[in-house]
């Protein structure tokens, strides 16, 4: 309940189901090689599947989110799949994206999941 002097007097739960885990880096140059962003894409995809592990998650979705690089339009993009292997839908996402022009930031999301 909100009090007059906008005072939420409810305890604070701080416990709440995940909905996503994910992992994501902007970077100070546009990367524009496909090999590193694959190489990027990889390692985002990497630290996603570890965390899923320790809190014994499986995911249903990968979401790959990138942003083009400062020389292109500045709209975020995110593209996702069915999860069969993590690692491999963010990369076969990227290949469907194709981001020829650069990005400057990169992400890997897994969304519904269960324990």
């Amino acid at each position: 309940m909100v009090g007059a002097h906008g005072r939420d007097v409810r305890p604070v739960i701080a416990e709440r189901d995940t909905k996503s885990v994910s992992a994501e880096e902007t970077f100070d140059v546009d990367l524009s090689d496909p090999a590193e962003m694959a190489q990027e894409v990889a390692h985002l995809a990497a630290r996603v599947a570890a965390r899923l592990a320790a809190g014994g998650l499986f995911g249903r979705t990968v979401t790959l989110k990138l942003r083009p690089g400062r020389l292109h339009d500045h709209h975020q993009g995110g593209h996702d799949r069915p999860a069969v292997r993590g690692h491999r839908c963010a990369l076969q996402l990227l290949a469907q994206v194709g981001a020829a022009g650069g990005v400057r930031l990169l992400g890997v999301s897994v969304s519904d999941h269960e324990a």
